[in-house]
């Protein structure tokens, strides 16, 4: 009996031996955990500052996007009245074209060249229309826009510089269309009172006149374009 009472408490030792090292490996194991746990609390505290930076990063987008999108509509609202300008042109272009069609057989070189003038502002209309278009695409891009913000702003200065040189174009066209009204008016009153005895020397006047101004809006184009 007393052998098997030492036998027990041998094994009892074994098995508390085994027991400590068992809650010795957990205590390892809780203590590995442990720092895990904390670099994980210091990799959320990193993320959390950097959330807050990518939150004041955007409202500075933000406020950005809004004073775009406050230029491009007034640069909306200038297209707007360039356009009403231009339909103004092309309307007294068709009076000047009713006029030279008034004349014989001998005007009807300066038609061509009236004619002429005619298409060219029609191709400065569509200039026009082209730049409405490429505002539309400008639109579209400064949406899609982040770091290249503050360059896509000095883009759109420039744009505004050139849009107020185009008026500028157009006002001189407009002065130049009233000027040939006027002069073009005369002078259809003068060929026809002389009729057949008008010489070569008044056509070769207009045809330089007409030709100066082909010339002119033909610069104007290029400006337009450019």
């Amino acid at each position: 009996m007393e052998k098997q009472i030492i036998n027990m408490l041998s094994d009892i030792q074994r098995n508390m031996k085994v027991f400590d090292q068992n809650l010795k490996e957990l205590d390892r194991n809780m203590k590995g955990l442990d720092g895990r746990m904390q670099g994980l609390e210091s990799n959320v505290q990193g993320l959390d500052q950097k959330m807050q930076g990518l939150e004041s990063n955007v409202q500075g987008l933000d406020q950005k996007m809004q004073g775009l999108e406050s230029n491009v509509q007034g640069l909306g609202q200038k297209m707007q009245g360039l356009e009403s300008n231009v339909q103004g042109l092309g309307q007294k272009m068709q009076g000047l074209e009713s006029n030279v069609q008034g004349l014989d057989q001998k005007m009807q070189g300066l038609e061509s060249n009236v004619q002429g003038l005619g298409q060219k502002m029609q191709g400065l209309e569509s200039n026009v229309q082209g730049l409405g278009q490429k505002m539309q695409g400008l639109e579209s891009n400064v949406q899609g826009l982040g770091q290249k913000m503050q360059g896509l702003e000095s883009n759109v200065q420039g744009v505004e510089g050139n849009m107020k040189e185009l008026r500028s174009d157009l006002k001189e066209i407009k002065e130049t269309v009233n000027r040939i009204e006027t002069s073009q008016t005369e002078d259809v009153i003068a060929l026809l009172k002389v009729g057949n005895q008008r010489s070569e020397t008044d056509f070769h006047y207009l045809n330089t006149r007409i030709t100066d101004i082909d010339k002119r809006v033909f610069t104007l184009e290029n400006r337009a374009e450019g």
